[in-house]
């Protein structure tokens, strides 16, 4: 940096020590703002994390009602063929 006729020295470096925090500025800047987009993108893969977690559980307890109502179907079942086999038992019983 030249020195211009009439400018103190001092008052040239305070310029260059100005100059020198804008850039330093700008470039924590740009740096955040490089953070700030990262931290949006790790965000949006939490919340689609979240989103697939809680579709998981959805269907979890869709699965696990549809296997309750298939355990009752059963029990019914069985129960109306015990109560068949113990009616032809009885018929046997008063036959014989």
């Amino acid at each position: 940096m030249a020195l211009r006729w009439g400018t103190p020295f001092n008052e040239l470096q305070i310029h260059h020590e100005v100059g020198t925090s804008l850039v330093q500025l700008q470039e924590e800047i740009l740096s955040m703002a490089d953070t700030i987009g990262h931290l949006k993108q790790e965000t949006w893969k939490m919340k689609k994390r979240v989103v697939m977690v809680e579709v998981a559980a959805w269907k979890a307890e869709i699965e696990k009602e549809r296997r309750e109502s298939e355990k009752m179907d059963i029990q019914f079942q069985f129960r109306t063929q015990a109560t068949a086999v113990a009616k032809m038992a009885k018929q046997d019983d008063k036959e014989a």
